[in-house]
Parts: structure tokens; sequence; C-alpha cells
């Protein structure tokens, strides 16, 4: 249900199914006979008539009972976290001595026989201990630990809570920043140095003797940086002071030279970090997390080589909000561990012992006062005014509670079902009180929580058989319908009865959209027009592709996208070779930034090579096609050129805070501008930007337009904005105006030159606002065409 499942489909089409065409699939060739004769007896009344009960294909291998009730005993009115803490400790207690007892309660095949079953032991391997959600599991996790079983907690938001990722965490910032305390101390307690809590305290109070003289600020920065060691510290902490000030002080001069991959292993080796992992609890997988940290650092070097800072201000982001990360895999390790996973996650899945746990998890009431209906659309319960006026709202989450309760039967079914041999249902409970949470009070109904024994089962029936329960009461006016909030029969009535309110309430009405913030705009290479980096043309693409326009069909003209997404041929091209005119754009510019001007490109290998990664149709020709372009381009005096310049760089980034500054377009003015830091920001990509050796910028547009040389000058004015957005793009980045602004048409190989100074400008300033414009009120139509067709 939580993603969008509808199950009613499913049920409409069996409905729909003949007789003749319906397969039951009742055989379950996992779970031995006492497991499925305990899922017969709780689920066949849970669902009813629709219930087909299981029938075991295994022998029953073990000595019974299959299935064990677990409950930890807490205090009246404990909180929520003492009752999973209470409860973790009794699973990982139970675990303990079910694995140390060696009691015979997993069946495996036995080869002395032919199909036949024995019963043996279970390992840690053979536990799964499975969870509604794992927003609590470090309880669970914490309470394995102490009773020393090796665990692996299979997906979730772990990874970034593991200690050994806090440790490079703190290693990294303190090696980023020089006054970041908390993550020195972090570092410096770690097994990365390993100093005591005291010798901290030392060197702070050290720095602090000091500064008493005006010297130095007190602090423990300012005493990890002294050269000599506090006179309060034995000669080993005075070692692994020093020993940590050189490792340190080696790291920070690699900052911004090496590749943040290369100085987080150089970390490593110099401090043994990863021999200190492996000798603790969880070494191995400990271990492969750093390896996992590792390799997250080379991804970001491949597009961000040896940016220290902007990886640690990832990293510590992600263990801000936790994203969904799962441990690192240790070769096969996972086998001999207990594993802990969501229900969802279980599914498909089998274990030989399965422990359902956290069962009296209560149910979060539903206080939103807005909610969306298919059926009644929006519905929301105003500040001010009769409860009756929340009718619609009160409807809906009956509606959902419903729902909500047949989906927590069917992940009770799925979690029991995960069972081969032994079932174990836990949760922080003391009998014989009344349960908590819903799925609790369904185990109520049909079992005695206290002796474990079925209720309702006649003397001699077997427990497989379906137990009778009377239906619950929810007549209006009884107490089972009161208890769950206002008799919505005594709303509806009163609704028809009063007369329509004059206005919406303020929480029904649209949402105001301020045009200013839309603040991300986007240059497109290919179109020289600015457009919200937001709008993905996929949907435009697919359109045109399905859809081409009479005398189209051979190429699209579509707008393209610069930097995160389309990358293709210039508007108004066209290629006449049956060639997809995107595509060759794409592969010529992928080539070009791939050049390194020393005249012995692999032109012709990179163009085979890359073309089928981006042109649709027709690549081997679109190869040829590029090849030729490149070749010419190779013998024009621009390579030449570039071929002599002090520096080239390809592909150049840029984002550019608008307005940009008007002052020194004709001088070494500073860095900087007027913009305002919460303003707009304009982003591109420059194809090529050249330094000569007298100093000179040199900023190069390639264009893949399918023209000829005498129509090249009038294609070019459609590009002069882009290209005076690029000469604002570096005098902003650089502090100084380009020399040189060139459009280099690769099929005719003709290059065209633009001006470049105060009057273009301004001209370009006024045409970017009024881009801007236009994308607000597009933006703002959308939003109001959106709110047109909620109400109507």
């Amino acid at each position: 249900r939580f993603r969008g499942a509808e199950p009613d489909v499913f049920r409409q089409l069996q409905a729909e199914t003949p007789a003749e065409g319906r397969l039951p699939l009742a055989t379950n060739f996992r779970s031995q006979p006492a497991v499925i004769d305990f899922v017969n007896t709780l689920f066949a009344p849970v669902f009813g008539e629709a219930y087909r009960p299981l029938r075991a294909a295994r022998p029953q291998a073990t000595p019974g009972p299959a299935v064990e009730f677990l409950w930890a005993p807490v205090a009246k009115g404990a909180k929520a976290e003492a009752k999973r803490r209470a409860e973790a400790r009794s699973i990982a207690r139970r675990l303990r001595t079910l694995i140390d007892s060696a009691a015979p309660i997993v069946a495996e095949p036995d080869d002395a026989t032919s199909g036949g079953w024995a019963a043996r032991p279970a390992r840690p391997g053979d536990i799964a201990i499975l969870f509604r959600a794992l927003s609590d599991v470090q309880h669970y996790e914490e309470a394995l630990r102490d009773e020393g079983i090796e665990y692996h907690l299979v997906g979730g938001r772990a990874f970034y809570s593991q200690q050994e990722v806090y440790d490079v965490a703190n290693l990294l910032t303190a090696v980023a920043s020089g006054c970041d305390e908390i993550a020195l101390a972090g570092v410096l307690r770690s097994p990365f140095f390993s100093l005591h809590d005291e010798t901290l305290l030392w060197v702070a109070k050290a720095s602090g003797r000091v500064s008493t003289a005006g010297s130095l600020p007190g602090g423990l920065a300012a005493g990890f940086a002294m050269r000599h060691a506090p006179p309060e510290l034995s000669g080993s902490e005075a070692a692994k002071l020093q020993f940590a000030r050189q490792t340190l002080r080696r790291l920070r001069g690699q900052k911004g030279r090496s590749r943040v991959a290369e100085l987080l292993i150089d970390a490593v080796r110099r401090t043994a970090y990863d021999a200190v992992l492996l000798s603790e609890f969880l070494g191995e997988r400990k271990l492969a997390n750093l390896n996992k940290l590792i390799d997250q650092a080379r991804a970001f070097d491949a597009y961000r080589p040896g940016d220290l800072d902007g990886f640690v201000r990832q990293l510590t982001e992600f263990i801000a909000r936790e994203p969904k990360e799962a441990l690192a895999a240790t070769r096969g390790r996972e086998a001999s561990e207990v594993r802990l996973m969501t229900v969802h996650g279980a599914k498909g899945l089998e274990f030989p012992v399965v422990v359902l746990a956290d069962l009296d998890r209560t149910a979060r009431p539903d206080t939103n006062p807005v909610a969306y209906s298919p059926a009644m659309g929006p519905l929301v319960r105003p500040t001010q005014g009769a409860e009756k006026s929340a009718l619609g709202l009160e409807i809906h989450r009956a509606i959902e509670g419903e729902e909500e309760q047949r989906e927590l039967d069917r992940l009770f079914y799925v979690g029991c079902t995960r069972a081969a041999d032994y079932l174990m249902l836990s949760a922080a409970y003391t009998p014989p009180a009344p349960p908590a949470g819903p799925l609790m009070k369904t185990l109520a109904k049909y079992f005695d929580l206290a002796a474990g024994e079925p209720v309702g089962c006649v003397a001699g029936n077997s427990p497989a058989r379906p137990v009778h329960v009377e239906p619950v009461d929810t007549k209006p006016g009884s107490s089972a319908a009161t208890a769950r909030g206002p008799s919505r029969h005594k709303l509806l009535e009163e609704a028809y009865a009063t007369p329509a309110a004059p206005s919406l309430p303020r929480e029904a009405l649209p949402v105001a959209f301020d045009p200013a913030a839309v603040r991300r705009f986007s240059v497109s290479r290919l179109t020289g027009q600015l457009q919200h980096p937001t709008r993905r043309p996929e949907a435009q693409a697919l359109q045109a592709a399905l859809n081409p326009p009479s005398g189209a069909a051979d190429r699209w003209d579509g707008d393209g996208w610069d930097g995160d997404g389309w990358n293709g041929d210039e508007s108004g091209g066209g290629s006449s070779d049956g060639v997809d005119a995107q595509g060759l754009g794409s592969l010529v510019h992928a080539v070009l930034e791939r050049m390194t001007n020393a005249g012995d490109d692999p032109l012709r290998a990179w163009c085979e090579a890359l073309a089928p990664q981006h042109v649709r149709r027709n690549p081997g020709r679109a190869a040829e096609i590029a090849l030729a372009m490149l070749r010419r381009f190779q013998a024009s005096p621009r390579y030449a050129a570039l071929k002599q310049a002090k520096h080239v760089r390809r592909e150049v980034e840029f984002l550019l805070p608008w307005p940009p500054g008007a002052a020194g377009i004709d001088s070494d003015a500073g860095r900087g501008a007027t913009a305002d830091a919460d303003g707009p920001m304009v982003q591109g990509y420059i194809d090529c930007l050249s330094e000569d050796a007298s100093g000179e910028l040199t900023v190069i547009d390639y264009k893949t337009n399918h023209v000829d040389a005498a129509a090249v000058p009038k294609e070019a004015e459609k590009y002069h904005l882009q290209m005076h957005v690029y000469a604002m793009a570096v005098q902003h980045a650089t502090g100084r105006p380009p020399a040189h602004l060139c459009l280099h048409f690769l099929h005719p190989g003709v290059e065209v030159r633009l001006d470049w100074g105060k009057r273009e400008h301004a001209q370009a300033v006024r045409l970017v606002d009024q881009a801007m414009a236009a994308v607000r009120a597009e933006a703002a139509g959308r939003h109001a065409a959106f709110f047109r067709g909620l109400y109507g």
C-alpha cells in the first residue's frame, strides 16, 4: 500500500476470471506443518472467506511447538524507547540461549537418507529479525552487540550512522578546517590516533595558559597547534600527540593537491586505522564500510577532483539526514550473521528462524488538517468553525484507517510466512494487560497471549481449522463506534441540514505563487535561450519522436539541454544525411571534450566508440560526419591557436549570480558584483576557455549546425546573447573580461567573432532580465493552470 498498490484491482481481476481459470497456490514448500498450522489458525478468520488454508509440502522434522511468544515485561506507562530497549534485550538474550543450547529447531535435508529431513541447532545465519520499520533498529543492534551476536542490517539508513563513518567525517573535517574543534576532538579520540580524554583536556588547558599572555586564543585547536606536549602527559600519550600533529600537518598540506580518495588512503595507511577496525566487534563489516567510503570519495573525485571541502559538505549532509544507504557487503559474511530487515524487504525470501519484532508498535493518529481523496478531492479542517465542517476529512480518515488495518494484516501474514522452521512473535508487553498496537490486538483476538493457546477452539479440533469469532459491533452509538471519534452518521445528517458555506476556508485556497522563488536559470548552448533548469524536455523529445512535424521526420529541432540533461545539436540546423541531429551534436561535443590539441588524438576511434551512446539513428553515418567536422577543425587557425595557448579548459561549468556587476568591463576590475546573495543564478557550460601567452582570455563555442559558409553570419545572430552571458561569467570568475568571443561553426569550418564591451554588456543584462521575466511568467501560468484543474 505504501508503494501505491491497489489490492482491489487484483481482487476484481480474480473475480472476473472463470473458476476453471483459477489456480489456488495453497501448497507451501517453505514451512514445516507446525508453522503452517499457526498461520492458518490466525489468518483464516482475519482474511475471512477469501483465505485459502495453506498445506505444508514438508514433513515436521523438528519437535513442536514451532511458534513462540516472547514478551518483554515493561513498567506501566513506560515510554516507547524504553519498551523497545527492553524488547531488544529480551530478543538478544533469547537468541543467545537458542544458539548456545544447540536446540534442534532447524530442519534440513538429510544426505544420509533419500528425501528425508534431519533436525539441527540454529546458527546466527539462520535467523532474521523483521520489523515494520527500521526507525528504532539501533536499540536491537546494541542488544545484539552486548550479547556478542554478529548481525547485518539489510537496507535502511544504517550506513551513515556507523561510528567509522563519523570517524572519517571528523578526520576530513579536521583536515579541511583548523578551526573545527569538535571534529578535531572526535578524530583525536578515534582509532585514527586513540588519544585519551584526559590528554585532550591537558592540551586545551595548555593553550589557555599561553593565551593569558595574549599570544594565542585558548582551546583545543590552539593547544594542538603548539610545538611541545603539555608536561602532564605520559610518554606514550605525548608520542601519540606528536604523531597526530605530524599526520594532520601532512594531510593538510595535501589539501587541494591530492584527490580526496588519495588523502583518505594515505591517512589510513599512516595510522593503521583499517587494522584497528578489524580488531573490533564486526570488524570486517566496519572495514567494508571504510572501503565503501573510499569508493565514494573516488566517485566524487571523478567529477570534482580534490574538492575536499565539497566532499566534507556532502558527507556531513548525508550523516545529518541519513539517506537510504545499505551497509557494505563483506564477502559472504552475511550468511553467518543475524539479519535485521523490514518485512517489506523480506517479501519473497525465507529464513529458518524468524523473529517478528515490535509487534505492539502503535500507529500514529492522523492529525493532518489536510488530505486529498480521489473521490472527494481536497479535504481541509478549518482553523475555525464547527466540527460538522470536517465531515469529509472524518470519512476519509475512516476509510484510510480500514485500509491501513488491512495492509497491516497483510504485512503480518507476510512476516509469519517467512519462517521455515521456527517463528518468534516478540513485543514489549506485560500479560494480561490489553495490547496497544494493531498487530497485537489482532493476535489477541485469536490467541491467549499469556498461554499461547488458540482462543475459541473446541477440544479435539485441528488448530489449523478457522476459529469462529463474533463480529465487532460497529453500529452508530455503540462503544466501538464512539471510541473512534464523533458519530459520522450524525455529522452527515447535520451536513445536509446546514447551508453551504459562502466561501472556502483559507486553508483550501490556492497556494500563492512567488515569481521571485524561481531562481535557477540555464543558458542553453543549443538555442542560446534562457530556461528553467527544472524543465527537462524529455516529454517534448518523446512527443516529437512519436509525432514528428510534417517534413521533419528525420530530425527534432526542439530546445537542447545544458549541463545535466540533453546536450545535442543546435536548433535551426539540421542534417540531410538521415542522422539524428541532436545526437550528432552531442557526439561532436563529447569528442571535443577529449581532444588534447596534441594533433595525434584517436579521433576515428573516439567517434566510432561514442556514436552508439549519443546517436539514436544511423550512428555509423554520424561517426563519419563527426570525424569530417573534427578533422576540418584540426586544420583550422583556431586549432593552431589552441595548440599555442598557455591554458585550455573544456566544458567549463559556471554559476553566475544575477545581476552581474556592470563596472570594470573594459578594465581589470575585481571579481564579484552587486548581485543579491539570495537572488537568481544563471548556470551553463562553456565549450572552451583558453588563455594565450599574453594572458588574454578567449571564449569558444562550437556549433554543429548544418549550414553553409554564406549563411553563418545570419545563423550566428541567434547565439549573441548566449556568448555575452558566457563573457559575463568569465568576468565574474576571473576578474578579467575575455578579449575574444568566438562562435566556431564546425560544418563549414567558419568562425565568427563577437564584440564585447559596455554597450553589449548593458544590452545582454536587459535581454536576460526580459528572459527571466518570461520564464517566471510561464511558471506562474503553469501554477495557475494546476489550480484551475484542481478546483474546476
